[in-house]
């Protein structure tokens, strides 16, 4: 959660910046991890690419997801510049990022959702989620996010309270943090119980499918977590002046969530694994076969002036 320089004299009491000193370490970690973070997406959106000719509406999902990922974490390279730099930010700034994020927390839920939906429809689960209610998902994500980030830091600059954009922001944060949750009990209770029935016809829910529902779902709400510390605190601690230290900590605790995402949702598929090793050696072969062109081109010249130099000397002596 991004909060603007200008909005701390209104949430903390004494309505005070504190401009402290050396914060260099800070905003080198944080472009560290969003370096990192737009990588690892970049990386992941190409081995969804890569990985079947027919795209699932999961794989849409998360190529989406990255897509919002990335303007997100662009969006935060400014936030930690103008917090180092004490740069004020304009409404249609904070609309935009707000706008983004919105879409980032929705396009989550709409994961959770969709593999809810793996669980319990099954076989019929291809009709129902078509690439029509794909296409409805998305026109409804970002109709909402563009409603919603209009709403939000209109109606809070109209009031002139940052409390509103807080209790919205901890609202939709711990709204989406139950609803997965919810969703991978209610998974972890079906693929049990599907595994407890295995002869039961038309089920394909098996141990493969509960190592995959549950390994993301706790990591899925580990790194939710991420994402509602930084709103608790800037919720509770009201009695202290602003650092700029901690708001660019924040901001990088934040982009964590960014940088563990496609390692949750992309890097833990065994066949994205099976995709990146298959890359990381058809790279590593390439690499040797250049240097052993590279050697032979190197060693010609050699071999053809050593040749010469025995003719020259089989004449001389002739």
């Amino acid at each position: 959660m991004w909060i603007d320089i200008r909005d701390c004299g209104e949430f903390f009491t004494d309505g005070t910046v504190v401009n402290d000193g050396n914060i260099t370490a800070l905003i080198a970690i944080a472009y560290v991890i969003i370096t990192m973070a737009f990588l690892f997406h970049i990386v992941g959106m190409i081995l969804i690419l890569t990985k079947s000719s027919e795209m699932t509406n999961q794989s849409l999902l998360l190529l989406h997801l990255s897509t919002v990922s990335i303007a997100l974490l662009a969006v935060n390279v400014y936030a930690v510049y103008s917090f180092a730099n004490s740069l004020p930010t304009n409404i249609p700034f904070r609309v935009t990022f707000y706008t983004i994020y919105i879409a980032y927390v929705v396009n989550l839920l709409l994961l959770s959702m969709d593999r809810l939906a793996l669980a319990f429809l099954d076989i019929r689960y291809s009709h129902v989620m078509s690439r029509k209610m794909f296409a409805l998902q998305i026109a409804l994500l970002w109709i909402l996010s563009v409603t919603f980030g209009l709403a939000t830091k209109y109606v809070a600059a109209l009031n002139g309270s940052i409390k509103i954009r807080q209790e919205v922001s901890f609202s939709y944060n711990g709204f989406v943090v139950l609803f997965t949750a919810f969703s991978y009990v209610t998974i972890y209770i079906r693929v049990r119980s599907s595994r407890d029935n295995v002869q039961s016809a038309g089920s394909t829910l098996s141990r493969d499918l509960f190592k995959k529902y549950l390994i993301p779902a706790c990591l899925v709400l580990s790194y939710f977590l991420l994402n509602l510390v930084p709103t608790i605190i800037e919720r509770f601690v009201n009695n202290t002046a602003r650092r700029r230290d901690v708001t660019i900590a924040l901001i990088g605790l934040n982009c964590l969530n960014n940088l563990i995402e496609p390692i949750i949702y992309v890097f833990l598929q065994r066949s994205i694994r099976q995709k990146l090793a298959a890359l990381c050696h058809l790279c590593f072969d390439r690499i040797t076969v250049y240097r052993t062109i590279s050697e032979n081109q190197i060693s010609a010249p050699d071999k053809e002036c050593t040749g010469f130099r025995d003719n020259l000397g089989s004449e001389t002596t002739d």
